[in-house]
């Protein structure tokens, strides 16, 4: 899907680029969003500058990612969206020219196609590439933030649930299926914190090559945004640490919790197995059928074997007890 937002009567409006279309000359913002092979060479075919490929975004070199050609950036991040209770990862290509932005992306943050964040609505302010490029980025360090929030706030949760001193909220994480559920929770968010980390070092990584090589773009008034957009990320990036020490902790305790219902369980099953060792002793003495036994002959001599038995299990138990095993 093809995009574009040209600015007209100092507002950017939106309308999608049909096949045969010429693109408009007041043109500032092009954005494709998991274009096919024709979408995107019919774009490059209009700007005049080369257009990543899918495969091209998911190079890992930064020498792939962030180059200059011409005066042309071409700028790729790994980016992270929400979508309910889980989280898709893709990437997003900017490539910036004097005179346009262009966006290729795999994922769909909040922000950068819809209305209803207010984000979109500043993008329908943008008057130069520039203007867009830096409202993008904030738009992806907001939505980075938020997935940090959400991330934060299950395993404070968690927290709560494992040390609480109230039965119903213990009782919570029973429900919601014990240590599993811990644990399944712990997984995800600690994937998503990782791709959070991934996508902000890349983001921060390519403010700073702006801020460096490409001053000349951008008002002075830009470059303060830029500066603020890269302490943003320095906070996200300390925050990211401290949510990974906070869920090494909670994991730590559930893994510790685990371990102690499994010696609860072993040590009933030990108490349990010794209880039963007398009688099985005594059982199996009267078992052996032997002649010489006199106690076999004997008309007494069955109860008196089952009153050994249960006397010798009880007197087991009652000696544990008041060891205070059981």
């Amino acid at each position: 899907m093809i995009t574009i937002w040209s600015y007209d009567h100092q507002k950017a409006a939106k309308q999608q680029l049909l096949p045969g279309q010429k693109l408009p000359a007041n043109t500032v913002w092009i954005d494709l969003f998991s274009p096919s092979e024709e979408e995107r060479t019919l774009v490059q075919s209009l700007v005049g500058f080369p257009i990543p490929t899918m495969a091209d975004m998911q190079e890992i070199e930064q020498s792939n990612r962030i180059r200059v050609n011409a005066g042309v950036f071409t700028l790729t991040i790994p980016a992270v969206t929400l979508e309910g209770d889980t989280h898709q990862s893709g990437y997003i290509t900017f490539v910036l020219s004097s005179k346009l932005l262009t966006t290729i992306r795999t994922i769909d943050p909040r922000g950068l196609s819809g209305n209803s964040d207010p984000t979109s609505r500043q993008i329908s302010n943008i008057t130069t590439p520039e203007e867009a490029f830096l409202t993008i980025n904030e738009s992806l360090i907001s939505h980075t933030a938020d997935a940090l929030e959400r991330v934060e706030k299950q395993i404070e949760s968690l927290t709560s649930s494992i040390f609480a001193k109230v039965p119903a909220q213990q009782s919570r994480i029973e429900e919601l299926g014990g240590m599993s559920y811990v644990m399944h929770t712990l997984g995800q968010n600690g994937n998503l914190v990782m791709k959070v980390r991934h996508s902000i070092e890349w983001l921060e990584r390519i403010l700073n090559f702006l801020k460096a090589e490409a001053q000349y773009r951008f008002t002075p008034e830009e470059m303060k945004r830029i500066d603020i957009d890269i302490r943003d990320l320095h906070s996200l990036a300390s925050h990211t640490n401290f949510i990974e020490q906070q869920a090494s902790f909670v994991l730590d305790a559930a893994l510790g919790m685990i371990e102690i219902d499994q010696n609860e369980s072993i040590r009933w099953f030990t108490v349990i197995s010794t209880v039963f060792m007398p009688p099985t002793l005594i059982a199996s003495i009267y078992g052996m059928n032997f002649h010489n036994i006199p106690e076999i002959a004997k008309p007494w001599g069955y109860p008196m074997a089952l009153v050994l038995i249960l006397g010798s299990a009880i007197f087991s138990f009652l000696y544990f007890r008041r060891k205070g095993w059981v």
